[in-house]
């Protein structure tokens, strides 16, 4: 009867330890997620700051490469005037005077 009895505390003793470790070892499981969690949160927000940077990079260089575009037409566009001015000066043998006169209306346009 008295072993029986030990027996029997036994099992329920290893019954509730092993219990308690399964507990634990669920507790330990759902921290283990819950840092994979925030650290793919992490790598996410740096993912989507690095992506934002990128955009923006693009952006502006696309920006700078419409300007730099814009200057040279405009470019374009002085020295054909400043050409077309010239050939008129030439053309209608204009003096030296008018002609300097329209050089400079045209080279501040």
């Amino acid at each position: 009867l008295i072993r029986s009895l030990r027996l029997q505390i036994i099992a329920e003793w290893r019954s509730t330890e092993q219990k308690r470790i399964e507990a634990e070892e669920r507790c330990i499981m759902e921290s283990v997620r819950q840092q994979q969690r925030m650290e793919e949160t992490r790598e996410d927000r740096a993912r989507e700051r690095e992506e934002a940077k990128e955009h923006r990079h693009k952006m502006l260089c696309e920006k700078m490469e419409e300007e730099k575009k814009q200057c040279e037409e405009m470019e374009h566009i002085h020295q054909d005037l400043y050409l077309e001015a010239n050939r008129h000066c030439e053309d209608k043998m204009v003096s030296t005077h008018k002609c300097f006169m329209i050089w400079a209306v045209y080279q501040h346009v």
